[in-house]
């Protein structure tokens, strides 16, 4: 009797220096589902994430079929393995799909004549023309020359060697019915996934998203279809993840939603994640991009769920630019009642904002940043704009039109050696336009930095509202703060000058320059040890807190100290009061990812006024309406609830200090570990 053929699907992953993409590899799920559901035991699935596992698998047993992922994190790490594959078994047949294949029957051609090891493009959702490709290949048996020869095959593209010529099929709509495609966790597909606990589980309820912004790879005809699955499928998919990990180091849970809460489904699905959380702790925190309409829904959503992580998306605050890249206009004011509401809720709210889209000056960007800090968002996370294929702002047309000065760079913690060989990632970022100078690119760079140190900072949050209370331009604030930043001298001014230095040490002319100097082994272990290749706004970050903590709080300090002390206040009050923030700060964040932390131990400061209940107050009062009688000793300790959440963050992600803060700034809820007041003696 004749096998099945073999299929091995693989979304892979680097795992280098930390699990670049931790998330559950979902997408490949639903395409081995659909096509298991379509083609019952007519061929034999194989799932990967980690690169590791695929290339010793691929050593002991060779697939018929390889299929993989392609994106700007994994592309080059996917033809490597596709390379490889070929190599040891010729006859094989190699599948890409992904976002960042090429759209354009050129950059197609281009494309087969560059990587002649494979076979096959999928276009758009894999599932369908995954599935097309399978049913040719046993009606051919799974005889390469004659499936990819004569007529094209619907959803994919191929390069027809013998007939010279390219063969793009039709594209396949998304069904009505979304549930068509089977959950690849209720099929058991995601059950080998829960084994690794750094990986978290990943849910879809929705895909597709209406608006069609120019920079991103969802903004086209296609993905402007929204279809959804059903809620009695995303409840079950819940209870099904909530049994594998309620009781696990790993209690996160990431939905892939574009817009989260924008739908009145969303709703039903926010009330059985908080039901879940009562009922197990599960899940410890919650993370998806928030809707772009029906705020008043995602207000109600989140006031639900604990530790939830909303991201309110802006871009840019300008009407010219908004409308160059295809986005609505936002109201400064509606966006300020928002943020003001979901922080009444002791929710954290952070946007993002994308440096160098069409139009953009200095000034425009600096006044973005000057409007979001009014609106109140906690944390202004800032972008370079990046070239993706198949979006309207990487074609021949923009070019001609914006004059971008395009550079390279590594995408962060995406790299590593296979076999031998080095492979990393490189994204295409514009650093320049017609209206936009590479001056100013790497002034504001300098800038992003300076937000993410002082402004972006929670732990530094009793300064901000501080200042605010005493009406300091928190803008005002954190642009002079930035000045004075690269004339400081000690640890905080010497740890800025490094930051950027390595801003304009990133970029490279081209791919082939960055892919020439990465490959020399002695520049690969500066990957590895962290000087070159990292995220720069997450790494200085990490380093405010982790190496140079003291420092910058007596740094905030000083600098407050001078914003202040000409407007008529005493100057004995006004150092008396910023001191005790700043030994407020220190008992509140020093080391609290740490075992001590875990283990509840506490941290003593004596402080003249009692901070913590001007905190709970919301800063409603002056802070000398909370001075004690005498100095007073005031204890601070982790919440017994969250002292699990530590443990958790320390066994999964203690390998070094940089992959502890990544997963801890991006993935929890991190006033949750923060030690808080709990006794004060007289």
């Amino acid at each position: 009797m004749k096998s099945k053929p073999l299929v091995y699907i693989a979304d892979l992953t680097y795992n280098t220096t930390v699990l670049s993409n931790d998330t559950f590899p979902i997408g490949i799920g639903y395409v081995a589902a659909y096509a298991q559901k379509n083609l019952p035991d007519s061929f034999s699935f194989e799932l990967f994430k980690d690169a590791d596992a695929l290339f010793d698998t691929l050593d002991l047993k060779l697939p018929d079929i390889l299929a993989m992922s392609y994106f700007p994190w994994n592309k080059n790490l996917s033809l490597m393995a596709a390379r490889y594959y070929k190599q040891r078994k010729p006859e094989g047949t190699v599948v890409i799909g992904g976002t960042f294949i090429p759209s354009e029957s050129k950059t197609q051609i281009e494309f087969f004549k560059e990587n002649p090891f494979v076979e096959l493009l999928v276009k758009y959702d894999g599932e369908f023309g995954f599935l097309e490709f399978l049913k040719r290949y046993l009606r051919r048996d799974g005889n390469n020359k004659q499936i990819f020869y004569g007529e094209q095959l619907d959803g994919c593209v191929f390069w027809s060697k013998d007939e010279n010529d390219l063969k793009a099929g039709k594209t396949i709509g998304r069904p009505n019915d979304l549930n068509e495609i089977p959950s690849p966790y209720l099929t058991g597909l995601m059950d080998p996934f829960f084994e690794n606990q750094l990986m978290s589980p990943m849910l879809q309820s929705t895909r597709g998203c209406p608006f069609l912004c120019t920079y991103c790879w969802a903004g086209n005809k296609f993905n402007s279809t929204v279809k959804h699955f059903s809620n009695e499928r995303i409840l079950s998919e819940l209870d099904y993840i909530a049994e594998k990990r309620r009781d696990k180091e790993n209690r996160l849970l990431v939905f892939a939603d574009a817009n989260f809460g924008m739908y009145d489904k969303d709703e039903i699905i926010a009330d059985k994640i908080a039901s879940l959380q009562r009922t197990y702790n599960f899940p410890s925190s919650f993370a998806a991009p928030c809707g772009k309409n029906n705020k008043d829904r995602v207000i109600r959503m989140l006031k639900k769920i604990r530790n939830a992580c909303p991201i309110v998306s802006v871009q840019s605050t300008d009407y010219q630019i908004q409308g160059n890249v295809k986005r609505k206009p936002i109201d400064i004011e509606e966006y300020k009642d928002i943020v003001s509401r979901l922080k009444q809720l002791g929710l954290r709210v952070q946007t993002d904002i994308i440096t160098g889209l069409p139009g953009e000056t200095k000034e425009t960007h600096l006044q973005t940043i000057k409007d979001l800090v009014y609106m109140g968002f906690d944390q202004i996370s800032a972008f370079t704009l990046m070239f993706l294929n198949g979006t309207e702002l990487n074609t021949k047309e923009s070019l001609e039109r914006n004059n971008w000065y395009k550079r390279y760079r590594i995408v962060p913690r995406n790299f590593g050696k296979y076999r031998g060989e080095i492979c990393f990632e490189i994204e295409t970022v514009g650093v320049g336009s017609n209206t936009f100078t590479f001056d100013d690119y790497l002034f504001l760079r300098g800038f992003h930095g300076a937000l993410a140190m002082i402004f972006n900072s929670i732990l530094f949050v009793e300064f901000t509202s501080y200042l605010k209370q005493n009406d300091v331009e928190l803008f005002d604030f954190t642009l002079s703060f930035y000045e004075c930043l690269r004339e400081e001298t000690g640890p905080v001014g010497d740890q800025f000058r490094s930051f950027f230095k390595e801003v304009s040490g990133e970029l490279w002319k081209s791919e082939e320059e960055a892919k020439d100097y990465i490959t020399k082994e002695e520049n690969y272990q500066k990957l590895l040890s962290g000087e070159i290749g990292d995220n720069l706004l997450d790494k200085y970050r990490i380093m405010t807190v982790a190496e140079n903590f003291s420092s910058w709080c007596e740094s905030f300090c000083s600098q407050s100290f001078i914003q202040l002390e000409n407007n008529g206040r005493n100057r004995g009050e006004l150092k008396a009061e910023l001191s005790d923030i700043k030994n407020h700060i220190m008992a509140k964040s020093n080391n609290i990812l740490s075992m001590q932390n875990a283990y509840g131990e506490p941290y003593s400061v004596r402080l003249l006024h009692n901070v913590s209940q001007w905190k709970r107050d919301n800063y409603i009062h002056p802070l000398s309406h909370y001075k004690y009688e005498k100095p007073t000793e005031v204890k601070y300790v982790i919440k017994e609830e969250n002292k699990r959440l530590v443990k958790e963050i320390l066994t999964l992600y203690s390998k070094n200090k940089s992959d502890l803060w990544k997963v801890a700034s991006s993935r929890y809820y991190l006033p949750a570990i923060f030690r808080e007041e709990i006794i004060f003696t007289k």
